[in-house]
């Protein structure tokens, strides 16, 4: 008895597993359509677009540009560098620079003085205490709010 259930079943599941014939054409048009899908493709370095601007630095920003002319946009003046530092510090470190940072950054005028800044922070032995900080903090915001749900 026990025997013929699982033959029972075998077939059934055998059954269910084979596809119709419309089933598989289908399948096979998808297969086929996917070659066609971006993400299946191969990958070419394009050629960036020829723009004139003093503010192109990099083929990426060539994109970038060619982008916003075609949207009647125009890129956004450059930063000073005191608000320089403070942005890429603040988004590298989550912490305002120091006093000392600003003033030699300001004071550099070598025309790699940001990657210096960018080199010296992302080689900064603090940047994992800060990311523990900040993670530490996230998890003490989420427990308090926790704490408050409860009490509702």
């Amino acid at each position: 008895m026990r025997h013929r259930c699982w033959a029972g079943a075998f077939v059934l599941l055998a059954a269910l597993a084979l596809p119709s014939a419309a089933e598989l054409d289908k399948e096979l048009a998808f297969i086929g359509s996917r070659a066609k899908y971006w993400a299946f493709q191969r990958v070419v370095r394009p050629t960036p677009p020829q723009v004139s601007s003093d503010w192109v630095k990099t083929p990426i920003d060539a994109f970038i540009l060619k982008g916003l002319q075609d949207n009647q946009l125009a890129p956004s003046p450059a930063l000073d560098r005191t608000r320089l530092i403070r942005r890429v510090t603040y988004d590298l470190t989550g912490l305002p620079p120091t006093p000392n940072d600003v003033a030699t950054f300001v004071s550099d005028k070598s025309s790699n003085a940001y990657e210096n800044v960018v080199d010296r922070l992302l080689a900064c032995m603090a940047l994992p205490r800060v990311r523990h900080q900040l993670v530490q903090s996230g998890q003490a915001l989420h427990a308090l709010h926790r704490r408050a749900d409860r009490r509702r």
